[in-house]
């Protein structure tokens, strides 16, 4: 499914039709007021094999939404945040990048992590080889470090 217009519920059994053969989720977000709270352990629960993963702006999250993918979705070598920037916490983001050893590119633009944050996170993704950080709060002296 390339596009279409969903609520939560309709999106929430489209994935769980698909199940463990689901490998990529973008979801895009055109209603401010989407709300996903319970999604994203609806998806981890039922997605352990999910390797794309992208977010959009626009979607209403809870702070701790990453916890459930990274405990189940280790298979995950795509992330794209970066329209979500404010929607995440760095712990729960380290932890991911833990738990995920195959991610290979992770896009968290705009991100308001700081320098050694920023670090940590890229010394946890041994396989990371792209970043965009771009618009984001790391210094010139935290790029050198990365």
């Amino acid at each position: 499914v390339r596009s279409f217009k969903c609520s939560g519920d309709i999106l929430r059994k489209l994935v769980a039709s698909c199940s463990r053969d689901l490998t990529q989720l973008q979801i895009i977000v055109v209603n401010q007021s989407s709300t996903f709270s319970p999604f994203t352990e609806i998806l981890a629960s039922i997605c352990p094999n999910l390797e794309i993963l992208v977010l959009s702006k626009r979607l209403s999250l809870p702070l701790d939404f990453l916890l459930p993918i990274a405990y189940t979705c280790r298979a995950l070598t795509y992330l794209d945040l970066s329209s979500i920037y404010d929607s995440y916490n760095y712990g729960d983001l380290l932890l991911l990048a833990k738990n995920c050893p195959d991610l290979d590119t992770l896009f968290i633009a705009e991100s308001t992590l700081l320098d050694d944050e920023f670090s940590t996170l890229v010394q946890n993704c041994p396989k990371l080889k792209i970043l965009d950080i771009s618009s984001s709060s790391i210094s010139i002296d935290g790029l050198h470090h990365l």
